[in-house]
């Protein structure tokens, strides 16, 4: 007997891809008078049934695509684009449609476990929807397209239609549908458990539990090759269930809402989190950036320290130097003036006439030289600058270049015994 278009699928059995034709348990066996043969005949048959409904489940399992061959994946995966467009054609439609990502599983799975959000899962039953656009068509794909779907209940005003929508997918929720036929829905429908289509289910992941503790021991939260892995909260499924927007709002809602709760607070939590690891962040770096301000200053301390500790250092050599030149002069200008009190005749005396009118007398010997009266004035309390300047009027004399120093005393007063000069200072 043949299934009806509108009756429900068997709940004890997965619907196998598209392409793949249902092994029948009994074959037809041909006429044969023999019991023998014909109990032979249906062992065989029964064989071949068991075998069919225990690898090929496995095939798909173990491989990445569906458990069929070649031209049954290309009807699978033409399933998938079927139900993708003929989706957003109908949504585009309405402004109150379930807003499905058909991406990969697991980078929907993943982006909803770090973001903190649920999980929406549809997996599309494997009926055709394409043709069931017709306005008296009223099938179960197309009742459910139309009620649950998109969310346009004939019971229900737009806007209406609006907060059922919200209320089966809030703001932290992502919706995700896949045709059960592909490999992907077909893992996912094993991987949860899933007997009857249509199904929807709402998923939460290890991350966006309420609480960590409470998980029980039955819990399918981890990893898979498919992608990460939660629990189902909520969830219905087969056209009897799925036949009434209401009813899901009513079967979702306070479950939805409570671990809504959890959800918003782990994800405030984890924002805060983020927040305080920035404020860390922020305050090492600046803390470092402090420490290499005072590690500069410090640096700069010490350097303006140790030049002016070298200033010093040097000033008091250049003083010292000085001090030491200064003493050699002397001891120079000592060793060189000889005592003379003008008792001979070849006694010469020298009257230097200071800037301050102040005027200094000494003998010397005839032979001394120009050396000798700068020597003098060098020792004399009188003179009060160093660089002292000596020039004759008469005649007009400048006796401060180099060959000057070796003029004899004699030579400057023509022969006489006494002769005068005029001192200045060089540096005033």
């Amino acid at each position: 007997m043949r299934r009806r278009a509108d009756d429900p699928p068997p709940t004890n059995s997965l619907p196998l891809p598209r392409g793949t034709s249902s092994p029948n348990p009994i074959h037809s066996t041909p006429s044969n008078p023999n019991p023998i043969l014909r109990v032979f005949h249906s062992i065989i048959s029964l064989i071949q049934y068991i075998l069919s409904l225990t690898l090929t489940p496995l095939a798909g399992f173990l491989t990445n695509t569906a458990p069929t061959d070649g031209r049954s994946l290309s009807a699978s995966q033409a399933s998938q684009i079927e139900f993708q467009q003929t989706y957003n054609t109908s949504a585009s439609l309405t402004s109150t449609s379930i807003p499905f990502d058909f991406s990969p599983y697991q980078a929907v799975a993943s982006s909803a476990q770090e973001n903190h959000r649920m999980l929406l899962i549809y997996l599309h039953p494997p009926e055709i929807i394409s043709n069931s656009s017709s306005p008296n068509n009223n099938s179960p794909p197309k009742k459910f397209l139309q009620n649950i779907l998109l969310a346009a209940s004939p019971n229900s005003s737009n806007n209406e239609a609006r907060i059922t929508t919200s209320l089966i997918v809030p703001n932290n929720m992502i919706p995700y549908g896949v045709h059960a036929t592909t490999a992907e829905g077909y893992r996912l429908a094993k991987l949860y458990n899933v007997k009857n289509f249509p199904f929807l289910g709402v998923v939460i992941f290890a991350s966006a539990s309420p609480s960590s503790s409470s998980s029980s021991s039955s819990s399918t939260t981890g990893a898979s090759p498919l992608g990460p892995v939660g629990d189902v909260i909520c969830s219905v499924s087969g056209y009897d269930t799925c036949n009434n927007i209401e009813t899901i709002c009513q079967f979702f809602g306070p479950t939805v809402a409570a671990y809504g709760v959890g959800m918003r607070r782990a994800a405030s939590a984890k924002l805060q989190r983020e927040a305080d690891a920035r404020l860390r962040i922020d305050q090492d770096r600046e803390f470092r950036e402090m420490q290499e301000l005072d590690r500069k200053r410090e640096a700069e301390k010490r350097e303006k320290e140790e030049e002016e500790e070298l200033n010093l250092l040097l000033e008091s050599s250049r003083k010292e130097e000085e001090a030491r030149q200064a003493s050699m002069l002397l001891e120079t200008a000592r060793s060189r003036l000889r005592e003379c009190d003008g008792s001979d005749q070849s006694h010469v005396k020298v009257r230097c006439n200071m800037p301050n009118g102040k005027k200094i007398d000494r003998w010397f010997f005839a032979d001394d030289d120009v050396r000798c009266v700068r020597d003098f004035l060098l020792l004399d309390e009188g003179c009060d600058f160093e660089n002292v300047g000596i020039s004759m009027n008469f005649p007009r004399r400048d006796l401060n270049g180099n060959g000057d120093e070796a003029v004899t005393i004699s030579e400057l007063c023509g022969g006489g015994r006494q002769c005068v000069l005029f001192c200045c200072d060089l540096d005033a």
